[in-house]
C-alpha cells in the first residue's frame, strides 16, 4: 500500500514563502495569525485525539472495506 500522503500531492507555500507571506499581512508566526483571526469562542480548549494519520490509499482501502459491509434490502415504502 502506497504511504504517500493527500499533503505530500498538494502545493502550499514552501520554506522560503512562508516568512515572506507572513510579513506582508503584519504578523510573525501562524500562530499569531490563527490567535488574530479565530476566535476563541470557537477554538478547542485541548488538541482533538485523532490518532494515527493514514494515507489516501490507507483510507480508502479503510472505505472500501466498511462499504464492504453494506447489505441491500428491498424498501416497501411506497
Amino acid at each position: 500500500m502506497s504511504s504517500y500522503s493527500f499533503s505530500e500531492r498538494h502545493i502550499g507555500p514552501g520554506k522560503e514563502d512562508l516568512p515572506r507571506m507572513l510579513e506582508k499581512i503584519g504578523v510573525s508566526s501562524l500562530d499569531e495569525l490563527i490567535d488574530k483571526t479565530v476566535p476563541p469562542s470557537i477554538r478547542l480548549s485541548k488538541k482533538p485525539d485523532t490518532g494515527k494519520g493514514m494515507s489516501e490509499a490507507e483510507y480508502l482501502e479503510r472505505l472500501r472495506e466498511i462499504a464492504s459491509k453494506n447489505q441491500i434490502f428491498r424498501s416497501y415504502i411506497g
